[in-house]
């Protein structure tokens, strides 16, 4: 079997990187990436090269079912995962603004006009990649999804637009 070219996959990296503030030398130490995917798979692939042109941390999760809180703990700078694992990602999210000290004090920051558009989840989540899954969210849901990670000024891409 041939090698595949690695330039669609780098391309692609380098786009996750613009977007999310990595792969310019600054900050590269605080790139976090989370997956639960195999890094044998064309987005696992796809996330190895990005890590490499960021210079960021991957966090792989062997157990799919504890992604999310994978995710919340390891605070990452890039998500991947299906549509459902991003709806529990902004659940997840959604109450770590509210429960959490920074959540609080960064919610009495925009009362006071102190800043005017709410964080990124977890401190700096800012790029979401989805990746296909067999079934479907109900459209309402997904709906709530997009607006949450979208007033919150994160970059949603679909691994279908990335991969070769």
């Amino acid at each position: 079997m041939p090698a595949e070219d690695p330039d669609p996959y780098l391309d692609a990296a380098g786009r996750l990187a613009a977007a999310s503030g990595g792969g310019d030398g600054r900050g590269a130490a605080q790139q976090v990436a989370v997956l639960a995917l195999p890094p044998a798979a064309a987005i696992g692939r796809l996330l190895v090269a990005w890590s490499l042109v960021a210079g960021a941390a991957l966090v792989v999760e062997p157990h799919p079912q504890a992604l999310v809180a994978t995710a919340a703990w390891a605070r990452p700078t890039l998500f991947a995962g299906d549509r459902r694992e991003l709806a529990r990602l902004a659940a997840e999210a959604a109450r770590f603004e509210r429960t959490s000290v920074g959540g609080l004090a960064r919610r009495l920051a925009v009362v006071c006009g102190r800043r005017a558009e709410p964080p990124p989840p977890f401190g700096r989540l800012r790029v979401l990649l989805e990746c296909a899954a067999a079934g479907g969210g109900s459209g309402a849901a997904e709906m709530d999804v997009d607006a949450f990670f979208a007033d919150r000024g994160v970059v949603r891409f679909a691994a279908a637009e990335l991969l070769p």
